[in-house]
């Protein structure tokens, strides 16, 4: 079966294809993003639209537990972590991350699977930095978080 998908519902069908996968991994949807919490951090991943096509990004990004004035979690937009990148960043290849662009035809089930694939790249990388040791382990040893961007507060923690 193929999928004609429009631009005005193209985000909705990023969520849906990555929902259950998502859910299963111990993310919940909130404010534009799937958003969970590990030992040590809030991680989020979520999807933007490209201002120019009808193509999605995939922005993943973690901080030590926010929390507001009444000590609750404060769920931030993406652009507010002090670590965070794209998808891309994760040295994925180009066709992996053409089931984000709907404007190249892909079947639903093509599309569906390479979405899991890429979803499941940056669950792997998410849970390889889901601690303290494990950023600190990934900064040392991989080349990866040195194209994310990373506040300085929280590289004075990370790059000890």
């Amino acid at each position: 079966m193929l999928i004609h998908i429009i631009e005005s519902n193209s985000m909705n069908e990023c969520d849906h294809l990555t929902r259950d996968l998502l859910s299963q991994n111990g993310f919940v949807y909130r404010k534009k993003g799937w958003y969970r919490i590990t030992g040590d951090f809030l991680q989020i991943l979520n999807f933007q639209k490209s201002c120019w096509s009808n193509q999605y990004y995939i922005n993943i990004g973690e901080d030590f537990l926010p929390k507001d004035k009444e000590g609750k979690i404060e769920y931030l937009p993406e652009y507010q972590f002090p670590m965070r990148g794209r998808a891309g960043r994760l040295g994925l290849s180009k066709e992996s991350l053409d089931c984000l662009d709907f404007e190249i035809y892909i079947e639903e089930e093509e599309r569906r699977s390479k979405m899991t694939s890429l979803i499941e790249e940056c669950i792997a990388f998410l849970n390889r930095v889901s601690t303290l040791d494990g950023v600190k382990q990934e900064y040392k040893n991989s080349s990866i978080l040195k194209g994310f961007f990373i506040h300085k507060d929280f590289y004075s923690v990370i790059s000890k």
